[in-house]
């Protein structure tokens, strides 16, 4: 069984959950928590939609969130989450 999308939409909830604890756009947030939902409920396979260039066709996922699901089909993870998990230096954040 492929557990892409379920590790997806973990990450997906998580990076809408590090997006609302900084305050970020709320429609941004929902969209990530939109996204997760959506891949959750695609009954084909993500690799296959991602490279028949077709992932914008699930309800939710935009130009954006396609290219992080490409990105995390291809190297497992994705750099704006990384990027979020990381916190700033006290330096740059204060």
């Amino acid at each position: 069984m492929d557990d892409h999308p379920h590790q997806l939409a973990e990450i997906f909830r998580a990076m809408a959950n590090l997006l609302a604890s900084q305050r970020a756009n709320p429609y941004r947030v929902r969209a990530y928590r939109k996204a997760a939902d959506s891949i959750l409920a695609v009954t084909g396979d993500l690799a296959d939609l991602a490279a028949r260039h077709r992932l914008q066709e699930i309800p939710g996922i935009g130009q954006d969130l396609a290219v992080k699901i490409e990105e995390f089909l291809a190297t497992g993870t994705i750099r704006a989450y990384e990027e979020l998990k990381t916190p700033l230096p006290e330096e740059v954040a204060g």
